[in-house]
């Protein structure tokens, strides 16, 4: 669920132009596998120790979590620069 909001944040937040240094597609992509990998070991690990009652991958579960944890901040930094405020208005002059 939390992928799909990012997806979703990542299509309607305005993106920096090419020539912008902001610009980071690749930031992007890191924070997609970081989180897929980070997922995929953590259901893993979830799965084993409920079935097989696998105590010892418990570790797993808590790398995964962090995992996920570090593509969440990941991606909070590659949207941080995305996010424009609008310009202040100026007061009307007397």
């Amino acid at each position: 669920m939390l992928m799909m909001v990012m997806g979703v944040a990542t299509w309607m937040f305005p993106r920096p132009a090419r020539d912008d240094p902001r610009y980071r597609p690749e930031l992007a992509e890191a924070v997609y596998w970081v989180m897929t990998v980070a997922t995929a070991i953590r259901a893993g690990a979830e799965i084993s120790v409920a079935l097989a009652g696998a105590l010892g991958l418990r570790w797993l579960i808590a790398l995964g979590g962090l995992g996920q944890l570090a593509g969440t901040a990941l991606f909070v930094l590659n949207m941080w620069r995305r996010v424009r405020m609008p310009p202040a208005a100026t007061p009307p002059a007397r």
